[in-house]
C-alpha cells in the first residue's frame, strides 16, 4: 500500500464548518466565533504591529524558561496544557492573542489588564479551547519559524529565524515576568531542533494508551476531515489503496508508531534535566501530584499562588471504546501492548 501526505491541513473546510456547528461543543462554537472576531480585528492588528515592533526591538535576554508540552495528537496534551496554564505561575498565548497575527504580544499585554476567570474551563474541541482567555496552540507564532505545514514542520532554521524566535520569546517572558508555557503537537517533531536553539526550553512529554490514541485519531478524521481515509495530525498519511476498507487503521497505527519513534530519537539528544514525562492516564488519576511534580522539575517554574490546586479533582481518563471489532482487532495487531499507564508522580 502506498501513502501520500495530505495536500492541505484541512481537506474540507466547508464541511468542517458544518460539522462544528452540529457538534454541540462550546469549544467548537468558540473557535468559530473567534474566527469572525479575528477578521474584524485585522485593522487594529495593523495598528498594534507598530507597538509590537518597538517592544521586540528593545527585548533582552530573559531569565525565564519556556515550557513546551509535546506528544502525539489526541494523547491528552490539550488537557495537560489547560491545567498547567491555570495552576502554574506561567504565561501562555491565549485565544485572544491568536486573533492578532501581527501583534500577538501586544494583544496579550492588553488582554492581561482585563479580569480573568477564577475557575478553569477544561473543555476543548480537537485542541481548540473555549474562552477567549483560554490557552492557544499558538500556530500563529510557531508558523513564523517552523512553516505553515501543520503535519511536517521545518527540519532546520536559519540564523535570522533563530534570532527572531529568541527575541520574541524573551520579550514575551520579560513582559509578563513569568515562564512561557505552550502546547503544540507539531513541536513534537521539533524537540531536538528547539532544544538546540532555545537553551531555556524545557519539555513536558505526554503519552497515552495507544489504543485510545488510535480511536481518537480515527474520530478526528471523521470530525475534522469528514472522511476516515484522510489523514489528520502530525505525520499523518492518506491511504490511496481502496482495496482495503481498513486501510485507514493501518495509516493511523503507522502515524502513532512513527511519532513515538521520532520523539524518542529526538529526546536522546536532550539533557534529561530538561525533560519530564507523564502519561495522560496518570495525569487524570493524580492531577494535583503531577502538576506539583512538573513545578518541582524545572527551575523557575512555580505553582500559581492564586489557583486552588487542592480543589482540583481527578479527570475521567478515557471514554469507552467505540471502535468496531474489526478496527480494534487491526489496531491491536499493529500496535505493541501499551505500558502501565500509571504516571510516576511525587507530592508537593
Amino acid at each position: 500500500m502506498s501513502r501520500v501526505a495530505p495536500s492541505a491541513n484541512f481537506r474540507d473546510p466547508v464541511g468542517l464548518l458544518l460539522r462544528m456547528l452540529k457538534s454541540r461543543n462550546r469549544a467548537a462554537y468558540g473557535a468559530l466565533f473567534r474566527e469572525g472576531l479575528r477578521l474584524g480585528a485585522m485593522p487594529f492588528d495593523r495598528v498594534l504591529k507598530h507597538f509590537e515592533a518597538r517592544t521586540l526591538s528593545a527585548s533582552s535576554e530573559s531569565p525565564h524558561p519556556q515550557v513546551l508540552i509535546v506528544g502525539a495528537p489526541r494523547s491528552g496534551t490539550t488537557l495537560v496544557y489547560q491545567a498547567l496554564a491555570h495552576y502554574l505561575n506561567v504565561t501562555s498565548p491565549s485565544n485572544l492573542s491568536a486573533m492578532f497575527l501581527q501583534a500577538p504580544l501586544t494583544a496579550a499585554r492588553l488582554h492581561s489588564c482585563l479580569p480573568s476567570f477564577s475557575k478553569p474551563d477544561f473543555r476543548n474541541f480537537y485542541g481548540q479551547t473555549t474562552r477567549l482567555s483560554g490557552p492557544n496552540d499558538a500556530f500563529h507564532l510557531w508558523d513564523r519559524w517552523l512553516g505553515d505545514d501543520r503535519y511536517h514542520p521545518a527540519e532546520s532554521l536559519s540564523e535570522d529565524t533563530v534570532a527572531d524566535m529568541r527575541r520574541f520569546l524573551n520579550a514575551w517572558t520579560l513582559a509578563f515576568d513569568r515562564p512561557f508555557l505552550n502546547k503544540n503537537n507539531r513541536n513534537t517533531s521539533c524537540i531536538s531542533l528547539l532544544a538546540r536553539h532555545l537553551p531555556a526550553a524545557r519539555f513536558v512529554v505526554v503519552r497515552r494508551n495507544p489504543l485510545y490514541v488510535a480511536q481518537s485519531l480515527i474520530r478526528a478524521r471523521e470530525q475534522v476531515q469528514g472522511d476516515k481515509s484522510v489523514g489528520w495530525g502530525l505525520q499523518s498519511s492518506t491511504s490511496d489503496d481502496s482495496a482495503d476498507p481498513l486501510g485507514y487503521v493501518d495509516d493511523v497505527c503507522q502515524q502513532i508508531m512513527s511519532i513515538d519513534r521520532d520523539m524518542e530519537q529526538q529526546l536522546d539528544h536532550v539533557s534529561a534535566d530538561r525533560v519530564i514525562r507523564v502519561t495522560y492516564e496518570g495525569f487524570c488519576e493524580h492531577p494535583q501530584e503531577t502538576i506539583c511534580n512538573i513545578a518541582l522539575a524545572f527551575d523557575g517554574v512555580e505553582l500559581n499562588p492564586n489557583a486552588a490546586l487542592h480543589e482540583l479533582t481527578p479527570f475521567e481518563s478515557s471514554r469507552p471504546l467505540t471502535l468496531s471489532s474489526e478496527e480494534a482487532a487491526r489496531i491491536r495487531a499493529r500496535l505493541q501492548p501499551s505500558s502501565d499507564p500509571a504516571a510516576a508522580v511525587s507530592r508537593c
